[in-house]
């Protein structure tokens, strides 16, 4: 059971384009193709894209 729970605790460092560095849950992450437009709106915009 130990295993299982660290499976699912997995965690992963981001860094973004001014060096920040944020830990997330692995199961967090998703792939932008699979947001809806909603959800896309929510998210942080790349440098140049605003």
């Amino acid at each position: 059971m130990a295993d299982e729970k660290r499976k699912e605790e997995q965690y992963v460092y981001v860094k973004d384009d001014n060096n920040n560095v944020y830990v997330c849950k692995l199961s967090d992450l998703k792939k932008p193709d699979e947001l809806s437009e909603e959800e896309k709106d929510l998210c942080m915009k790349p440098q140049g894209d605003a």
